[in-house]
C-alpha cells in the first residue's frame, strides 16, 4: 500500500471531530474518587449527543471518496502519525465497474471502499487521559462527473469512547467534494436507544427518535439544539 496526501481541512477537521468526542463522550465519568467498574445508563440525552459526534464524523471523512489526492495510484493508504493526538489507518479502494470491477484510479473509478483496516479504526487521546475511537466499513458509488459519491446501504461504522459503545449504519448518502452531504440518512444505535440522522445538503442535520425528530446538530461542531417544527 502506498501513501497518500490527505487532505489537510479534513485532518483539522478530523481532529476536531475527535477531540469533541472526547469532551462530549469520554467525559461522563471524569470524578477520579467515583467507581470506575460500572457505567452510568446512558440517557436520551446523553444518546442524542453521541448521535450528534457520529453525524459530524460522517460529514467530515465520507466526503474523502471525492476529494482523496492519489494521483494514479489505485490502492489508497493514509497513516495519522499522532500529530494532535490521532493515531490509526484509512484505506480506500476505488475499482472500474463496480465492486467485482478490475482496480482503478480515482480518476476513472466508479465504486469506492473506504475502511479502518485496524480494529482501533482512528483513536484520538488527550494528555489528561481517555479516548474516543471510530472505525469506518464503507462502500460508494462515484460520479466523477459531478464530484459526488452515493455511500450504499451496508456500509457499516463504530465507536468507543469511556467505555461506551455505539454502532451506526448509513442508507444513500451522498457526499460531495465541496459541501455537506446533501441526502441520506444514518441510524446509530447505542445504549438502548436508535436514533436517525437525515443530511439535506446544508451545515445541519435532522435526530429523529422514533419517527419523530427531535434534535438539529450543527456539522461543524456538533452542538445540538431542539427541533422546533417550522409554522
Amino acid at each position: 500500500m502506498k501513501n497518500i496526501k490527505l487532505n489537510l481541512k479534513t485532518c483539522l477537521t478530523l481532529t476536531a471531530v475527535l477531540a469533541l468526542g472526547l469532551l462530549v463522550l469520554g467525559g461522563c465519568d471524569s470524578d477520579s474518587t467515583a467507581p470506575q467498574d460500572e457505567l452510568p445508563s446512558l440517557s436520551q440525552t446523553g444518546a442524542a449527543q453521541q448521535t450528534g459526534f457520529v453525524a459530524m464524523a460522517v460529514a467530515s471523512l465520507g466526503p474523502e471518496i471525492v476529494t482523496y489526492d492519489g494521483g494514479s495510484k489505485e490502492l489508497y493508504t493514509y497513516t495519522f502519525g499522532g500529530a494532535s493526538g490521532i493515531t490509526g489507518v484509512v484505506n480506500i479502494d476505488y475499482r472500474d465497474g463496480g465492486s467485482d470491477g478490475d482496480p482503478a484510479t480515482f480518476e476513472t473509478g466508479d465504486w469506492a471502499h473506504l475502511w479502518t483496516p485496524n480494529v482501533e479504526g482512528i483513536t484520538g487521546e488527550t494528555s489528561v487521559g481517555g479516548s474516543v475511537s471510530l472505525t469506518f466499513d464503507v462502500e460508494a458509488e462515484v460520479v466523477q462527473a459531478s464530484d459526488t459519491a452515493t455511500i450504499l446501504v451496508g456500509s457499516t461504522g463504530g465507536f468507543t469512547s469511556g467505555g461506551y459503545t455505539g454502532t451506526f449504519a448509513l442508507d444513500s448518502v451522498v457526499v460531495t467534494a465541496a459541501s455537506y452531504p446533501s441526502s441520506g440518512t444514518v441510524v446509530f444505535s447505542s445504549g438502548g436507544f436508535t436514533m436517525t440522522i437525515t443530511y439535506d445538503g446544508d451545515s445541519t442535520a435532522l435526530i429523529s427518535v422514533g419517527g419523530v425528530t427531535t434534535w438539529v446538530v450543527n456539522l461543524d461542531d456538533g452542538s445540538l439544539t431542539d427541533y422546533v417544527m417550522p409554522t
